[in-house]
């Protein structure tokens, strides 16, 4: 039974610990990576959500000057270029809306991705 085995159990012992360490730095980052992408991810969510509520506004607007165009042109006081520019602006606003709504819709998903949860998960909770 050798009593010295030339410093082995020591340098198992240095090299445990040393892959400890390695190994809580990288949880410690793998942490912190995760925190700034679920405040990201929470970030991305209100922005897309303000905008959706700006193009719904939009929306809103485009359609009460497709009105008023109408109108006016059933006065005379429009040309029929001037109806079908406001039509331009109200398909282009449903366009933008359309975008932010698919957005919002990445944006969560995005969300439940950085904190770990699946649509299929979130539909059940």
């Amino acid at each position: 039974m050798p009593i010295f085995n030339g410093f082995e159990a020591d340098a198992r012992i240095g090299e445990s610990k040393a892959v400890i360490r390695e190994l809580e730095w990288t949880r410690k980052g793998l942490s912190e990576t995760i925190s700034f992408e679920v405040r990201q991810a929470i970030l991305n969510r209100a922005q897309a959500r303000e905008t959706l509520l700006s193009q719904e506004k939009n929306v809103e607007q485009a359609r009460e000057a497709v009105r008023i165009a109408e109108l006016n042109y059933a006065e005379g006081l429009a040309t029929n270029l001037d109806v079908l520019t406001a039509q331009v602006g109200l398909r282009q606003a449903s366009t933008n809306y359309t975008q932010a709504l698919y957005d919002c819709v990445i944006s969560d998903a995005q969300l439940e991705k950085a904190i770990g949860r699946g649509r299929s998960e979130s539909r059940s909770n």
